[in-house]
């Protein structure tokens, strides 16, 4: 029996106990968790979303204990979910809520509906006393220097913007009179704070409360980005126009009606934010089907720049730092709102690893600073002055310590292309004790990318005995546009060249157990674990598909897929008709009587964006082969195997089914 049998057996056997805690740890039930400073920097909030639960906890800054708490969700009702928080001042606290059904609104929202409601944190948990906004509108900005107050639009032929007072409004649970007043009577001309000709999209404050700047449609149809300009000794303001897009360029069903590539091509990037620069905003492109792009953009020279490549799920808003400086984005991912934190230079000179202020009081005393690392699932840290920081929020609760894993971050040469990698090592891989490897191509393949930081499923592996190696081939996003474009066509090609380059130059390396690696991969993921099996029997000694493409001319004609993606598959996949017969020669379904390299099968039923068609053709073509395989089918599972359980049920089934296989290689 050969010491690497022997490790693979200690690994199957000594790790069940471990992997059935850790993948509920990082795959069971967790709320998407939020945190914020008041502006005092006394008191923090926690808020926790998740399907059952629309949950705010206040706690002391000094002591770490809860002053406050209330679910939403029971306040209100089961499909409420809590869109976005913020302080008004000291007391009160802003809360958007939105129906689960309209979470995949985009950032202009002019159709979606919100409502808003402020709690006071001051009142008793056991008496909540939370005020509602009534009028249809949306919150602007706090009023930073008047506690009690803040700034609310209502848009209509003419927009305005007033200053409201939160305790005249009404509250939730309160009776009603003939006396009673909406709103406490507040939508009147002496509060409107601005106001324009046309259908208002966004208001841009300054961190004062003075409005600086708005988009809005004028009564031309036309779109106008204007700064305004408060007159002396007056409350009224005057408008400069520093950017006009004509009703063509904005009528986005016209637009997404249109056949021609060349509308595809055209950026339209309207403005969401601010940035300190009087003329500079971010901004992101509207013609795109959905927002993975951020642009930061300067309307007087029209010049821009790419801030943020998300990697294939929608931005929907912005995270801004305590300076006002976007440090991250707020996707929908599984149905949820989660953040996501740009790749900055850290607070301290700590390689690979997200360190920076989150949020900061106003005198600068108190601040939320944030942290991951590749083996550190994010964390919040409160600092204050000459006291040690201390954490106070985690997004993997149940992962107490630092993974003992390790990371190499490097790139190879294929072809004249600069193709990065990571690898990550687990705790004990030497020459003398090399590790079983696992490649984990990344789904997309378009604009997603593997990151250095914090990666559950890549920690998983590594915490039960495995090296992962991750590979960011061309069209992986993260690297520019000119990475992301070098992919188009390449689907079934270079992609995979690169792939198996990055592999074979890890598989050399002494600490690495070559015989025992596995390829295991989700959508795109699942497609290319198929296809390198196929190409590459000598290299694998297992193959696991999750919810991945098998037929390429199947998924681009898929029932899902619109007018406007079409198009796009078209130019970066390739166009099921004139491309038939090489998407064909491409697809695993044509050529899985070949494949020698045992294989785990799994999809969802429910699958939308890879219909379970694709693993149903699969799996009927290989019962009438030699092929060894097996086969699972989660009856309510999405693409995304979005539900905890589900997730939880899918890891255990891949490792158990690595762990055998791998141990049988031997």
């Amino acid at each position: 029996m050969t010491k690497q049998f022997c490790l693979v057996m200690l690994l199957l056997f000594c790790g069940v106990t471990n992997a059935s805690t850790l993948v509920d740890a990082l795959f069971g039930q967790k709320p998407n968790i939020d945190i914020r400073l008041s502006p005092d920097g006394n008191a923090y909030l926690i808020s926790s979303v998740s399907v059952a639960q629309s949950r705010v906890d206040v706690y002391d800054s000094a002591s770490q204990s809860v002053k406050y708490t209330v679910d939403l969700a029971s306040v209100f009702d089961e499909n409420t979910l809590l869109r976005d928080i913020k302080w008004l001042d000291n007391q009160y606290i802003a809360t958007v809520l939105i129906d689960k059904e309209e979470v995949e609104s985009t950032l202009l929202e002019r159709n979606s509906q919100t409502r808003l409601v402020i709690i006071d944190v001051n009142a008793s948990a056991d008496s909540p006393i939370i005020y509602e906004v009534s009028t249809p509108g949306r919150l602007i900005e706090a009023a930073p220097q008047q506690a009690g107050i803040f700034y609310f639009s209502r848009t209509s032929r003419k927009s305005k913007v007033y200053k409201i007072e939160v305790e005249k409004l009404l509250k939730v649970g309160q009776k009603r009179s003939k006396l009673t007043r909406v709103d406490g009577g507040q939508f009147v001309a002496k509060n409107v704070v601005v106001e324009i000709d046309g259908f208002a999209i966004r208001w841009f404050f300054e961190s004062s409360g003075r409005p600086e700047a708005v988009v809005y449609f004028a009564g031309d149809g036309d779109m106008q980005l204007a700064l305004l300009q408060q007159e002396e000794q007056s409350a009224t303001y005057a408008i400069e126009v520093l950017k006009t897009w004509d009703e063509s360029a904005v009528n986005f069903e016209q637009n997404a009606q249109e056949d021609t590539q060349e509308a595809d091509k055209q950026l339209l990037l309207l403005p969401i934010a601010k940035v300190a620069d009087e003329r500079t905003f971010y901004a992101i492109d509207f013609h795109a089907d959905d927002a993975l792009n951020l642009f930061k953009v300067d309307y007087e020279t029209d010049q821009y720049e790419t801030v943020y490549s998300s990697d294939g799920v929608p931005i929907k808003d912005l995270i801004f730092s305590a300076d006002k400086e976007a440090i991250g984005v707020v996707v929908v991912e599984e149905g949820m709102y989660k953040e996501r934190y740009f790749d900055r230079q850290p607070l301290r000179n700590v390689s690979q690893r997200l360190e920076f202020v989150r949020d900061q009081s106003v005198n600068a005393q108190t601040s939320l600073v944030y942290r991951e690392a590749h083996n550190e699932p994010g964390s919040f840290w409160l600092e204050q002055q000459q006291a040690q920081p201390v954490e106070v929020l985690r997004h993997y609760s149940k992962v107490p310590e630092p993974f003992s894993s390790r990371q190499i971050v490097d790139k190879l040469l294929v072809n004249g292309a600069q193709i990065p990698y990571i690898l990550t090592l687990p705790e004990g891989a030497t020459d003398n004790s090399p590790a079983p490897l696992i490649l984990m191509p990344h789904g997309g393949p378009f604009d997603v990318f593997d990151t250095p930081y914090f990666d559950p499923i890549t920690q998983f592996f590594a915490a039960n005995g495995y090296a992962v190696l991750r590979v960011n081939f061309q069209g992986s996003g993260g690297y520019g546009l000119a990475h992301r474009d070098a992919g188009k066509k390449q689907w079934g090609k270079n992609m995979l060249l690169e792939i198996f380059a990055a592999t074979q130059k890890v598989q050399a390396l002494a600490y690495i157990n070559a015989k025992n690696t596995c390829v295991v991969g989700m959508s795109y993921g699942g497609y290319a674990s198929l296809m390198l099996a196929l190409k590459h029997p000598d290299l694998f000694a297992c193959a696991v598909s999750i919810a991945g493409v098998t037929d390429v001319n199947l998924f681009l004609k898929g029932a899902y897929i619109n007018t406007s993606q079409q198009r796009w598959l078209k130019e970066y996949v390739g166009d099921p008709y004139d491309d038939y017969d090489e998407l064909y020669a491409i697809s695993p379904l044509y050529q899985i009587e070949q494949l020698r390299v045992p294989l785990l099968l799994i999809h969802g039923a429910k699958d939308e964006r890879v219909s379970v068609e694709h693993a149903f053709r699969l799996k009927l073509i290989m019962e009438q082969t030699d092929v060894a395989f097996e086969w699972e089918l989660f009856e309510e599972a999405d693409h995304h195997f979005a539900e905890d359980d589900q997730r939880v049920r899918l890891f255990q089934r891949v490792l158990s089914y690595v762990n055998e296989q791998l141990a049988g290689s031997q």
